[in-house]
């Protein structure tokens, strides 16, 4: 045994010094050392023959555990109208659930949905804010599509989503909320009580090398169980101060949600909620056109970042939003197949605002015109839906139906103002210098008034009829007026 050990051990000495040999020659010595290398290899293949017995010890490795949470997948529409899971629907649909939205820091409706492609984001024109409301699906303008609770909700204004448990996305045409874009639509389930208790709060404090105000933001989310099936959920929002990256402009809001649901976890169940939301923005609308590449007029001489800064509105400009809402929902199961729900909700957006808008740019005299614009609006809706949800078999035919009833009034009320250019002075102002205090907000008054009521009666009837694990057909029908 000990002669052997001898030969390996001498084995694996000179393998060793022939490759470190092998090492040091070039490729030409490689080229000419075939035998050498033949003979490495066989003093390697014949010290594997060791005996059994002299092989070392596994060396044992500390033990490593990896865990994680796994992030939540959002695959639950809220809609009693949906017959099958998402992924057996013949549309795109996309649930951004409030973990998602939460861990990103997003505050409103615009910064949720970044989170699906398909959506471009345009600028505001005739009262539409800077971007906060508009967007498109596939191409097709989305701002006239939003839902709340699966109520259509009119109004352009900014969406904070501090009292929003999930935002579903419906792409491509779709008739199962009625009139619509070919694009889509988006649907934003606020939050109501959970039979479990806890209380969750942030606190976000952000600035930037602009001259832009500090930002404070805060929230609160709790819920509370009062006893069996009774649960209370309270969400508040305060937020004050700037507009990152951008000097002057502002973004203020607080508003207050509560909510009360009966019945949890029993047959019947019933949820009362009321949501108020007060914003109170000094209205930015960027920098001129003609500082962007690829758009009309554009002057090469002037570069947008060192523009970034500079704000070319009135200090007096403001953007004021007051909005309430009203929900009442009742659901009652007859049997773990069949559910009857009814839901009213009321809603109802003002929104003010008179804002400051760079027009055109004169390269000559790098001056741009400036002009005043004005808004006011004031939209409410009642809707009542009422939905029975029934899975059923015919035979070998498996059912999943939803029949339903709506009926909805929607009244809009706007006054249209005429234009100020170059409020002030009269004359436009220098482009790399302008002034917010150069001039006080002129008085609007306005020049015309519209007003319009839409009333809808709508009945539906969807289907989902499986045939088997691998084949099945959604159908529909909805009749409107």
């Amino acid at each position: 045994m000990r002669t052997i050990i001898s030969i390996v051990r001498r084995q694996q000495q000179h393998l060793r010094e022939e490759c470190a040999r092998m090492k040091r020659m070039d490729v030409f010595e490689l080229r000419g050392s075939r035998s050498l290398v033949a003979s490495a290899v066989s003093i390697a293949l014949g010290s594997t023959f060791v005996p059994a017995a002299l092989a070392a010890e596994p060396a044992e490795l500390p033990r490593i555990s990896v865990k994680d949470t796994e992030m939540p997948s959002g695959t639950e529409i809220s809609s009693p109208k949906m017959t099958a899971a998402p992924v057996d629907t013949p549309q795109t649909i996309s649930v951004i659930p409030q973990e998602v939205f939460n861990l990103q820091g997003a505050q409103n409706l615009t910064e949720t949905l970044r989170n699906t492609p398909g959506i471009t984001f345009t600028a505001g024109e005739n009262g539409f804010s800077t971007g906060l409301s508009n967007f498109g699906l596939r191409g097709f303008d989305a701002s006239g599509s939003i839902f709340i609770d699966g109520v259509r909700d009119s109004g352009n204004y900014n969406r904070d989503v501090f009292n929003v448990e999930q935002v579903e996305v419906a792409k491509g045409p779709a008739a199962d909320n009625g009139r619509g874009g070919p694009g889509g639509y988006v649907n934003l389930v606020t939050k109501t009580p959970q039979a479990d208790d806890f209380q969750r709060s942030t606190l976000s404090y952000g600035f930037d090398r602009y001259d832009s105000d500090d930002r404070v933001r805060a929230t609160f989310d709790g819920n509370y169980s009062l006893r069996d099936g009774t649960a209370l959920r309270v969400n508040a929002l305060w937020q004050d101060g700037g507009v990152a990256g951008r000097d002057v402009a502002e973004r203020n809001s607080w508003g207050i949600a509560p909510s009360l649901a009966f019945g949890l976890g029993s047959p019947t169940r019933v949820v009362l909620a009321y949501q108020h939301l007060d914003q109170s923005d000094l209205p930015d609308w960027g920098i001129p056109a003609a500082a962007l590449e690829d758009t009309f007029r554009h002057d090469p001489n002037l570069d947008a970042d060192s523009l970034r800064e500079r704000f070319y509105g009135l200090a007096s400009d403001f953007d004021d939003v007051k909005s309430d809402a009203v929900l009442a929902r009742i659901e009652h199961d007859f049997s773990p197949a069949v559910t009857l729900s009814n839901q009213i909700r009321w809603s109802q957006t003002e929104r003010d605002a008179v804002y400051t808008v760079p027009f055109s740019y004169d390269a000559a005299t790098q001056t741009v015109v400036t002009q005043t614009q004005a808004y006011a609006r004031e939209n409410s809706t009642l809707a009542n839906l009422t939905n029975l949800s029934a899975a059923f078999v015919t035979g070998t035919l498996q059912h999943n139906l939803a029949v339903g009833l709506e009926l909805t009034r929607e009244k809009s009320d706007a006054l249209r103002f005429g234009t100020v250019s170059n409020p002030g002075t009269g004359a436009p102002i220098g482009i790399f210098d302008p002034d917010p205090h150069r001039a006080e907000g002129p008085v609007m008054t306005p020049s015309q008034s519209s007003a319009v009521k839409i009333e809808t009666v709508a009945a539906y009837v969807y289907d989902t009829v499986e045939f088997n694990e691998r084949w099945q057909v959604t159908g529909g029908v909805r009749l409107q007026r």
